[in-house]
């Protein structure tokens, strides 16, 4: 029986992570070997952390992070090379590859492909898969180059957050994704909840251009915050809302009033920050921010000021930036 490489890609908090979490839980549950492959932007992986955190210690799952850059423009020798070593894994039956937020669908592509060609006899290409917020798309469509591309290829379309976009949102962005992949099931969702059989039974049959050539991060940096202290939850929420050039905030922190670090997500567009107990081995926390034009200066300082402050016996309050790097 050949191996099966699935390829999920979505913009930047459309809830990848949370959809690899269940296809992890269903094929595990059918007793399947798991390896995943988790792009990620930053030179430091939070969800390659957060799933390693749930599955790293099950003899039947297998992560294997690739973090520093997008697996489009920086990262495709790596990304061959990642796939191919997840591939020859023994007893692996199943491959899932997690791209980056700024990853378009047909570049990935063209480096599975590639790895897949090393492996002919016994990998094969299974379902090729893209998220989109409902809520949030109309809106990060228009501040994302590739946006028009980074479906071409799939087979299966999740729209996502459905119970947080409008009704006008919710058909817009139904016409788009039949514009965006005109072969693709289109799968309305909460929370990434879909029937995991289905979209892992749907064979790879949707035509794609190739390798468009598209540089799909134009505009977009990323920065690291290593954070020593905790954050206070309310100022954070303030500071991302406020800065308006952020499409993405994630980490794993220590937060004022929670015990042990949590994991943190949030999404341009979103309200509130997502906290998720984090079990794994911790040291310093960190914050990973990505947008376009952002003034990474001023959101430090920012950041900074989101440190819950640290109080001494004198009762003299102590703000100290060397927390923060």
């Amino acid at each position: 029986m050949s191996i099966v490489v699935h390829v999920v890609v979505g913009f930047l908090g459309s809830g990848k992570t949370t959809l690899i979490e269940r296809l992890v839980r269903h094929l595990v549950g059918e007793g399947r070997q798991v390896a995943l492959v988790v792009n990620e932007m930053a030179d430091l992986d939070v969800d390659g952390a957060s799933l390693h955190d749930t599955h790293g210690h099950h003899d039947q799952v297998s992560v294997l992070g690739l973090a520093g850059g997008c697996v489009c423009c920086d990262l495709g020798e790596e990304l061959v090379a990642a796939v191919d070593k997840q591939i020859r894994r023994p007893g692996v039956d199943t491959v899932l590859l997690e791209t980056t937020g700024l990853a378009a669908l047909p570049q990935v592509l063209s480096g599975v492909r590639r790895a897949l060609e090393a492996n002919s006899e016994r990998a094969r290409l299974g379902s090729c898969i893209g998220v989109l917020d409902a809520a949030r798309f109309p809106e990060q469509e228009r501040r994302w180059p590739a946006a028009k591309v980074h479906l071409d290829g799939a087979d299966v379309v999740i729209l996502n957050h459905v119970d947080e976009a409008t009704d006008e949102n919710r058909r817009r962005v139904m016409q788009r994704a039949r514009e965006l992949a005109p072969e693709a099931a289109i799968i309305e969702a909460v929370h990434a909840h879909v029937d995991c059989a289905a979209i892992l039974d749907t064979p790879h049959l949707a035509k794609d251009a190739g390798d468009l050539g598209i540089d799909s991060v134009t505009g977009f940096s990323q920065t690291t915050f290593l954070v020593k202290r905790p954050v206070e939850l309310s100022k954070l929420t303030s500071l991302v809302r406020r800065h308006r050039a952020i499409d993405r905030l994630k980490g794993i922190v220590r937060v004022d009033g929670r015990d042990g670090p949590q994991v943190i997500q949030w999404s341009a567009g979103s309200r509130e920050i997502v906290l998720t107990p984090y079990r794994g081995q911790f040291a310093d926390g960190f914050v990973v921010a990505i947008g376009r034009r952002v003034r990474w200066e001023r959101f430090m300082d920012g950041l900074s000021a989101c440190l819950a402050r640290r109080r001494v016996t004198t009762h003299r309050v102590v703000v100290d930036r060397g927390d923060l790097h």
